[in-house]
């Protein structure tokens, strides 16, 4: 019992060991952040104009804020935005601090220059909305405020439908039309490690130039009909979105002539990324996971699931991962945009490659028009010529902060195990899920062809799988429990 003991206390510390090292390290849009000068390209000088991109100086340390004054649960929005009027008399940047639990807003936290409002946890903190209109959280004319660690929720619970299908129906919220957070004609402001869930309208909009976005998990709106309703809407430039999760949104959207040189990096999206209409061009996409699922649009009547209510069968309309403008009443980006260094995946249909915009190092761009048929689509954010790769192999050379990978797991509703992995002429996978069920694996190439499939592959046991008749290269390896309606994606190679 005492060696026993003796380990736990020594695992503990190894654990503390660990995790005060990775959180000395840099992250993205942390204060002191540096690019690598040899990989820059001269053939491309937007490269200097994104690192210009997000809070400039970087979001501030939260141990660098000092606490002016706490407030404790079951607070409103009246008494937060008290607080934050009187932290705004100082001549620094200093915090407010939420105490762990439940506040109701129930009018517009407006947001004050060098303030922060600090939740002292992502998870135990809850803002509820239950505004009809307006935003929950505003910035307006604001310079050097932000929001830390807590929890922003709708009061009006999970949305019925999880996607846009294209449906009247899909605005739920008819005489609802509030914003979760707006952030207008403001500077050098951040959210970083906010969660934004079940919103009414948009989770988010962005008409500032010069905000870091980072560390957000936003999932559900639910108003998803038309009008500009549902969006992670980026309106303004040299905005820097990087390690959000986004997802059950009607659009990610860089829309409209301000939206230049923003940089959307280092993201794990299960969402399509749009250039919706009329941007000037020049914004970067680099090094994210965008992934549709399965059950996003389209929806045929063939494929709907038991619970799916059946008026979302529409088979229209056909999202990309990536997407230009696609309608008579869109305009097309001034100039164009850039995509490198993704790993795209797309579940939701078989048009064209399933994982199109992913070959590392490959720059695309675009779009070329509007993208008015489904081809278009396809094609409209081509490769550039060979020659023309940038020499870096990056057009966001950053050197000195933590990045997510994006080279193995691109889906994760269900462990998998994969090994050896690269391998010549076979693989051992072993399946780990909670219940007893069969899985099916398809294995495509990177254009999506299916070359090999195994049904009934039982979980919580090694499988073997032969794939000596394989071409060396790049293979996705696809795992789905229909049953349970789990999924998940790895990438294999072939030597």
């Amino acid at each position: 019992m005492k060696n026993l003991l003796l380990t736990h206390k020594f695992l503990k510390l190894f654990i503390f060991i660990i995790c005060t090292q990775a959180n000395a390290q840099k992250r993205v849009g942390d204060p002191g952040v540096t690019f690598d000068d040899s990989k820059y390209d001269n053939r491309y000088p937007q490269i200097l104009e994104w690192q210009k991109a997000g809070v400039r100086g970087g979001i501030p340390y939260l141990d660098d804020i000092r606490i002016f004054t706490t407030l404790n649960s079951n607070s409103n929005s009246s008494q937060i935005n008290q607080a934050i009027n009187d932290a705004a008399k100082e001549n620094e940047l200093v915090g407010v601090l939420l105490k762990n639990g439940t506040y109701t807003i129930d009018d517009a936290v407006k947001m004050k220059s060098n303030v922060a409002l600090i939740g002292e946890s992502r998870n135990g903190v809850r803002c509820i909305i239950n505004m009809d209109s307006g935003n929950g959280f505003r910035f307006d004319n604001v310079k050097n405020a932000g929001i830390y660690t807590l929890t922003i929720e709708g009061s009006w619970g999970t949305p019925k439908y999880k996607w846009n299908y294209s449906l009247s129906q899909n605005d739920e919220l008819r005489n609802i039309d509030n914003i979760s957070v707006k952030i207008v004609r403001s500077e050098d402001c951040w959210l970083d490690k906010v969660n934004i869930y079940n919103s009414a309208r948009d989770p988010i909009r962005v008409p500032s130039n010069h905000i870091t976005l980072r560390d957000l998990d936003v999932k559900g709106a639910h108003k998803k009909a038309g009008g500009a309703q549902g969006y992670f809407f980026i309106q303004g430039a040299y905005n820097l979105i990087t390690g959000c999760k986004v997802t059950h949104l009607r659009h990610i959207s860089l829309q409209g002539g301000n939206v230049e040189y923003n940089v959307v990096y280092d993201n794990d999206f299960r969402q399509e990324v749009s250039f919706h209409s009329g941007d000037a061009g020049n914004n970067l996409i680099e090094n994210n996971k965008i992934t549709l699922p399965a059950d996003m649009s389209p929806v045929s009547e063939d494929e709907l699931l038991p619970d799916d209510p059946r008026e979302i069968a529409t088979n229209k309309p056909v999202y990309f991962a990536i997407m230009g403008p696609w309608s008579t009443q869109h305009d097309n980006s001034e100039k164009p945009n850039f995509i490198i260094n993704n790993s795209c995946l797309q579940l939701n249909h078989d048009y064209g490659s399933t994982t199109p915009w992913s070959a590392p190092g490959v720059l695309y761009k675009g779009p070329l028009k509007l993208g008015l048929t489904i081809n278009e689509r396809i094609q409209n954010f081509p490769e550039v010529s060979s020659n023309l790769h940038p020499s870096g192999e990056t057009l966001y050379p950053i050197d000195n902060a933590i990045v997510l990978s994006t080279d193995d797991q691109l889906v994760n509703d269900f462990g998998v195990a994969l090994y050896p992995n690269p391998t010549t002429k076979m693989f051992f996978i072993n399946l780990k899920s909670n219940s007893k069920t069969k899985v099916n694996v398809e294995i495509r190439n990177i254009f999506g062809k299916l070359v090999k499939s195994k049904k009934d592959i039982s979980t919580n046991q090694v499988n073997p799988i032969q794939v000596d008749n394989l071409s060396s290269g790049i293979y996705l390896v696809q795992f789905r429990d229909y049953k349970n309606n789990q999924i998940s994606t790895k990438k294999l190679i072939i030597k």
